[in-house]
């Protein structure tokens, strides 16, 4: 498997993601709009090749070496 490189955020806002935080909460916890934390989960589609799911979001990362880290 191909590695993805992701930013410290991009890492962050999935691991909360990952815990099962709703947009909002996540734009609450990382002090962003959800404009702007949609906009990097766009990226963080992009980078991973998940289809635009949450929930797809969630099983990848859960999967990943970045579930190692604690960035929270």
């Amino acid at each position: 498997m191909e590695e993805v490189q992701l930013s410290k955020e991009e890492i962050r806002v999935a691991s909360l993601f990952a815990k099962g935080l709703s947009y909002k909460e996540v734009a609450n916890v990382t002090s962003k709009s959800e404009n702007t934390l949609n906009k990097q989960v766009q990226s963080i589609y992009n980078k991973t090749l998940i289809k635009r799911s949450l929930t797809s979001l969630m099983l990848w990362f859960n999967n990943s070496i970045y579930k190692e880290l604690n960035l929270n």
